[in-house]
């Protein structure tokens, strides 16, 4: 779960890098887009593992909550705001 849990860092730390390089006009959207797509499957697989190994844990449930309420209002609005913000 550490290995995991570390190439989850690392996944968000690339996409960081691909978000400010999209911005400064370095990429266009498509690899920021992939990214973004990485990144949302491995924080849930890595919930998932966590769900999986520990079952009964009240603070992870708490924890599973959250990121799904965060991933499924905050995630794909921010996307769009970009994106509506970059053509206007």
């Amino acid at each position: 779960m550490r290995t995991l849990g570390l190439l989850c860092v690392a996944a968000a730390f690339l996409q960081l890098v691909l978000g400010a390089a999209f911005r400064h006009k370095g990429f266009g959207i498509v690899p920021h887009l992939i990214g973004a797509a990485v990144v949302t499957g491995m924080i849930f697989w890595t919930a998932a593992v966590m769900r999986n190994r520990f079952p009964s844990s009240a603070v992870f449930t708490r924890c599973q909550i959250v990121l799904h309420l965060w991933s499924d209002a905050a995630h794909p609005g921010r996307g769009g705001v970009v994106v509506a913000n970059r053509h206007a």
